[in-house]
């Protein structure tokens, strides 16, 4: 079996159940035969942490938004109020795989950078896409609340700020996976051939694969997912209670 040391990814979406097919009808005519599945033990294992790198050239400014609530006292007597403060965000993200494999449901996935932002949750759907990427844009409503009492003196002014400070964040992100177990497929020709195989001989030798070892027997599989992660991030969230006179 040939072992492929350099993982390089190449720049297709393909589905893990195609492969599979053209795998088992490596020897036979494809427009001929047909594949039937009867057992798919494959198990899909992310490897350590996503890898995100922000994207510099498309880093834009911080944004501060400054909501203002003044409560103003022209009584001679002290006043209490209680305050809440509410912020809705409608929030955007998006994430596109560029490169890599999809393999159905059993690949959710969790994007989240560092920092406070939006978390997209998504499945590795099964579809295919040659020289394309998969893209998807998500919208959330976040809340934050804030509740408190101020104090105003006689003649006196205070204003309370909320000081919220955001920026779009946009980043590729690498998502490496294990990939081990065993397939068995029929093909239904005059013979109804049966095929069987491991993880290491259905996958080991393709570009975008890596087979950690020539020995079958301890052998593991890896393949990375690519893509473009963007959304809105919160840098900082800040409380200013100022007083005047009035």
């Amino acid at each position: 079996m040939a072992t492929n040391n350099n993982m390089t990814v190449p720049h297709i979406i393909e589905d893990i159940d195609d492969i599979i097919t053209r795998w088992v009808l490596a020897d036979h005519p494809r427009d001929k035969c047909e594949v039937d599945i009867v057992r798919n033990d494959l198990k899909f294992t992310q490897i350590g942490d996503i890898e995100y790198h922000r994207i510099q050239d498309s880093a834009s400014e911080a944004r501060e938004v400054d909501h203002v609530t003044t409560f103003v006292n022209n009584t001679s007597s002290e006043q209490k109020h209680r305050i809440t403060t509410q912020r809705s965000m409608r929030s955007s993200y998006s994430w596109s795989l560029t490169s890599g494999h999809t393999f159905g449901a059993m690949g959710g996935i969790s994007l989240k950078p560092p920092g406070d932002c939006v978390e997209a949750g998504f499945q590795l759907d099964k579809q295919k896409h040659e020289e394309t990427r998969d893209e998807r844009v998500f919208e959330k409503i976040r809340s934050s609340t804030l509740d408190s009492e101020i104090t105003v003196k006689p003649k006196k002014k205070v204003s309370v700020h909320l000081k919220t400070i955001e920026e779009d964040y946009v980043a590729n992100y690498t998502i490496r996976y294990r990939v081990k177990g065993t397939v068995k497929a029929i093909i239904r020709d005059k013979r109804n051939t049966n095929v069987e195989g491991e993880a290491p001989e259905i996958f080991g030798s393709l570009e975008g694969f890596r087979c950690t070892s020539e020995d079958r027997s301890s052998c593991r599989v890896q393949f990375e997912n690519k893509g473009i992660f963007m959304c809105k991030r919160e840098l900082s969230q800040e409380f200013q209670v100022t007083e005047q006179d009035i």
